[in-house]
């Protein structure tokens, strides 16, 4: 088993992703290019993201990749919110939808703030490597 499949976000943005996929398999033909494509791949970018993410070896690859899922649910969201507009979703599966995705950001949003907490312990740990006697213009401490 890969270690993103046992990621609450990532089993979460693919029930989710489920469900966004059969608003847009619904859409009338006419708005399959635009809203159902844009849906597909949006929400596909969020499993995609957080999977890639948790294969980077350091936090900071972790957060971009956890960063880029963030984003994709906004877009999600904001395409579900102009399919309600134009009545092409109804107010309770918008709803619910909204839900889905807020719960899913909110997952998202913690793994990125913790990369981020160990990206700034792992900086602070880090050890520079200075040639004997160079001048850096640094306190003596910290040469």
């Amino acid at each position: 088993m890969f270690s993103f499949e046992k990621m609450l976000a990532w089993q979460k943005a693919v029930e989710w992703s489920d469900s966004i996929f059969d608003v847009a398999d619904r859409l009338h033909q006419k708005y399959q290019f635009s809203f159902g494509d844009q849906l597909r791949r949006a929400c596909l970018s969020v499993s995609n993201n957080l999977a890639e993410g948790s294969g980077r070896r350091t936090p900071a690859g972790q957060r971009y990749f956890y960063d880029v899922a963030h984003g994709s649910i906004y877009e999600v969201v904001s395409v579900l919110a102009i399919l309600k507009r134009r009545d092409l979703l109804p107010a309770d599966e918008y709803d619910k939808l909204y839900k889905q995705g807020d719960e899913v950001a909110s997952i998202v949003y913690g793994l990125s703030r913790a990369t981020f907490e160990a990206e700034k312990k792992q900086e602070s740990r880090s050890r520079v490597v200075r040639e004997p006697g160079a001048e850096y213009g640094l306190p003596d401490e910290l040469q």
